[in-house]
């Protein structure tokens, strides 16, 4: 049996999704509109009918993201285009949650994405962002609070403020993520650093750094990080 259909043997039996209740991420208010991807695909649910969540993609055939993001029905990929709605439209066809309460996912898709250009690496190191350091985050989400979801792919620029435990602590330079932005990429140094999990109206929101389950992302997917 593949690693990635263990995983979701292994979800089906209670071993690996302990997801605790998760304010789930806001999109971007405020940023700029960006004038590329960098491996980020979209989440809709219902078939497609409506947009959930954004994610990575670390193979033309997985999707990384939030955990929180699965608690949705017949979940469908849109990837290649910076607008929302639009792309190559792939069923997802299996969906693994990570253990011991980390709000992170990988998603499996029923084809492949035939842009290969677009993916992107994961961190697998161990160690933390450094606090004062600029990340990145792209995505659908709101360009305000309780409105409709940003009509094309946009950006802002975060700050990591601290760490607390497997968590980062992010503050909004020219931007904060709204609902929409969940599962995003936080990316620096050109690869994944970590994934956007929910927002903080205090600062700018919370990550789970990818190098705490670089060991579990291939396990599921087969794809390795890079130091």
């Amino acid at each position: 049996m593949k690693p990635f259909w263990r995983a979701i043997l292994a979800v089906l039996c209670g071993a690996v999704l302990v997801v605790g209740p998760q304010t789930p991420a806001s999109a971007i208010a405020g940023g700029t509109t960006t004038s590329s991807l960098h491996g980020q695909v979209q989440i809709w649910n219902n078939g497609g009918a409506d947009f959930r969540c954004t994610g990575s993609l670390i193979h033309v055939h997985y999707v990384l993201t939030a955990a929180h993001c699965l608690h949705s029905s017949r979940l469908v990929v849109k990837a290649g285009d910076k607008r929302l709605g639009s792309g190559q439209r792939i069923i997802v066809d299996g969906t693994a949650a990570a253990p011991k309460g980390y709000d992170m996912a990988v998603l499996h898709l029923a084809s492949n994405v035939t842009q290969s250009n677009l993916v992107v690496p994961y961190s697998r190191d161990t160690a933390l962002l450094k606090t004062g350091v600029t990340v990145a985050i792209r995505g659908w989400g709101q360009t305000e609070e309780n409105g409709p979801p940003a009509a094309t792919l946009r950006v802002c620029s975060l700050r990591v403020e601290r760490s607390i435990g497997s968590e980062l602590e992010l503050e909004g330079i020219n931007g904060v993520p709204l609902d929409g932005d969940s599962g995003a990429a936080v990316w620096q140094n050109n690869r994944v650093q970590a994934v956007f999990t929910h927002s903080d109206d205090a600062l700018g929101g919370l990550s789970v750094p990818t190098g705490f389950l670089a060991g579990w992302i291939k396990s599921v997917s087969g794809v390795d990080g890079i130091d």
